[in-house]
């Protein structure tokens, strides 16, 4: 990973934030519906033609949509959203990231008997890459399906946690 030199003795602390489940769901589902809507939009679109021709085909298209995508959603559910790890993605924490060392993961909760772990810590040698959206940074760990999701709103400086993503490569 490189990073510019500023950043290399920085600490960032976010201070504490939340992910709603809706966020995590975009952002747990988006790699498995990118590649299911394609195939779904083609024979939705290959039934829609063929039914012009022979009606046979309007039942298949009803079949797909009433039983094919909530099949699709049913998976997403249990194999994302029911996980220990979406516990720990959407309850409080707050962040610690020393550029080039590590993350440490801090988890707070109103009620201490509610609260998953103190601390979680990821070394710097574990993180695949670091991206963004607009309103997200997102640090891909190795052994995990699902990245570490950061609101930007999260950091004092939008632009220090900005300066972490590393460049994409094709």
């Amino acid at each position: 990973m490189h990073l510019n030199d500023n950043n290399l003795t920085q600490r960032i602390q976010t201070n504490i934030f939340r992910i709603t489940p809706g966020c995590y769901l975009r952002v747990a589902a988006s790699g498995i519906l990118t590649r299911l809507s394609v195939i779904l939009i083609i024979c939705t679109v290959a039934c829609c033609i063929a039914s012009f021709y022979d009606i046979r085909w309007a039942l298949v298209l009803v079949m797909i949509i009433f039983l094919v995508i909530p099949f699709i959603i049913f998976h997403i559910y249990y194999s994302k959203l029911l996980t220990p790890e979406a516990q720990y993605m959407i309850s409080p924490k707050s962040c610690s990231i020393i550029p080039d060392e590590y993350i440490i993961i801090t988890f707070h909760s109103a009620d201490n008997e509610h609260t998953p772990l103190n601390h979680q810590s990821i070394p710097w040698a574990q993180i695949k890459r670091i991206s963004s959206t607009r309103k997200l940074l997102l640090i891909h760990v190795l052994g995990s399906s699902i990245p570490l999701i950061i609101p930007l709103d999260a950091f004092p400086a939008p632009q220090q946690a900005l300066n972490l993503v590393t460049p994409e490569t094709y």
